[in-house]
């Protein structure tokens, strides 16, 4: 059933009245895939930071993306182990706030030709908002996708990113 929602949220996607056909295809050192549709990113330090460009300063969704070449410790199993561990919430100057975030849950997942560790925790990053993780390892190239989306605007935020996991392909080195 959720595959069917995702399938026809991305048939309504294209069909779209002036939704492009071709949809802008990202690119760094390590991997590229195709942007949903208004989406930029840019560099901040080590990491890819995708944003709607529709939205003003205050942001509802969030891509970032990490890649490198695989490492010993570039696996499904701790990348399982990893994802499966709530937590600490933390207030804007870092303190602790005395709970953790809520693990919703991780799981395997084929998407596009690639198996990716899934998963998905509330509060994990940033307060009232749901963080997936998708981590993957593929041409020796170690991935981490995670998406960000304030917990009112998440299912709509996830439904017009999720297609764009299909797209991502690493870059031989």
């Amino acid at each position: 059933m959720k595959a069917l929602q995702i399938a026809a949220a991305t048939l309504h996607l294209l069909l779209a009245p002036g939704a492009s056909v071709r949809a802008e295809v990202f690119h760094s050192s390590y991997l590229s895939f195709a942007l949903p549709p208004g989406w930029k990113c840019n560099l901040e330090g080590a990491e890819w930071v995708c944003e709607d460009q529709a939205e003003g300063k205050q942001k509802t969704a969030i891509i970032i993306l990490t890649a490198k070449e695989q490492g010993s410790e570039d696996r499904l199993d701790l990348y399982e182990d990893l994802l499966s561990t709530q937590k600490p919430l933390m207030d804007s100057e870092g303190m602790p706030m005395g709970r953790s975030s809520t693990l919703e849950f991780v799981r395997r997942e084929t998407i596009g030709d690639k198996v990716w560790v899934h998963g998905r925790q509330f509060e994990s990053e940033v307060p009232n908002y749901y963080t997936d993780y998708f981590a993957t390892v593929s041409d020796h190239i170690a991935m981490l996708v995670t998406f960000s989306a304030y917990q009112e605007n998440f299912q709509t935020a996830f439904e017009r990113f999720y297609p764009s996991m299909a797209t991502i392909r690493p870059k031989k080195h």
